[in-house]
């Protein structure tokens, strides 16, 4: 996110030196021919094919075209967060070859709106923001040919289940940070996160999780930040694989479980055991 504020703090900085675009509604309070800053608008209004950054915010925008965005050939940053938006049409982003980072969080999509490969090979794509809408499910299809991809953020969707294709088999070997926090996960399949390689930070927190297996984690030589607190834990015998993993993970000095005396048993076979892991 720093570099996301570098660039609008580069943006307004060029406001000074360039003219601003004559067609721009009076609810922006950045618009030059570098960079577009909007709120509550209706639609993707026509910008200049020199755009760097454009964000859209608070606003009832409900579609997402390939025609709005076609002529954005340098555009680095699309931020459409806090909007309705419900569709998005065939591959709406595909003649964006420098596009970096992509905000897609606030909004109304569901999984039904993902399926038409909107998300596929972003081939420069660092950061997506799918936070807070209505995905119930993901298919590792969906991001596939997406290799520079570092941050991918779901939290505050639907989803329920995580299973051996939630993730392309070998398009995110490069993803540091997945947030899958506020959701209503109750279950994980010990190859979720199979090829996740790269991973650092992942995010579990505020799910339904009553246990998961440890080889979902155990294999993520480079996971340095893990959170798994406020879940429903059951901690019976089968969750003892996950506990001791979680000992021996919080005894590294590189590595970091995120309120670990907030992973409260919400039942268990022995009444003195209160947490996961001790």
């Amino acid at each position: 996110m720093t570099s996301i504020l570098l660039m609008l703090l580069l943006s307004v900085i060029r406001t000074q030196c360039v003219s601003p675009v004559p067609s721009c509604p009076a609810s922006c309070v950045v618009c030059s021919e570098d960079a577009l800053i909007c709120h509550r608008l209706t639609n993707i209004i026509d910008a200049p094919g020199t755009t760097q950054a454009m964000l859209l915010t608070e606003g009832s925008i409900s579609t997402v075209q390939p025609s709005s965005l076609s002529d954005l050939s340098n555009i680095t940053v699309i931020g459409l967060s806090h909007n309705h938006i419900s569709e998005l049409g065939e591959k709406p982003f595909r003649n964006l070859p420098f596009l970096n980072t992509l905000l897609l969080d606030h909004n109304l999509l569901t999984s039904q709106a993902l399926q038409g490969g909107a998300l596929t090979n972003l081939t420069r794509l660092e950061v997506l923001a799918l936070g807070q809408n209505l995905i119930s499910m993901i298919q590792g299809v969906w991001f596939e040919g997406n290799k520079a991809l570092r941050s991918l953020k779901l939290e505050g969707n639907l989803l329920t289940s995580l299973d051996s294709g939630s993730f392309p088999l070998n398009d995110l070997r490069d993803l540091e940070s997945l947030d899958l926090s506020d959701n209503l996960i109750y279950h994980l399949h010990r190859n979720t996160f199979g090829r996740l390689w790269s991973l650092q930070t992942l995010d579990l927190s505020r799910n339904r999780l009553s246990s998961a297996p440890a080889e979902a984690f155990s294999y993520l030589s480079w996971l340095t930040n893990l959170n798994l607190d406020l879940n429903s834990w059951n901690c019976s015998c089968q969750l003892l694989e996950l506990a001791a993993f979680l000992s021996n993970f919080i005894q590294q000095p590189d590595k970091t479980l995120y309120n670990g005396r907030r992973m409260v048993c919400v039942s268990a076979d022995n009444p003195a055991v209160t947490t996961v892991w001790s």
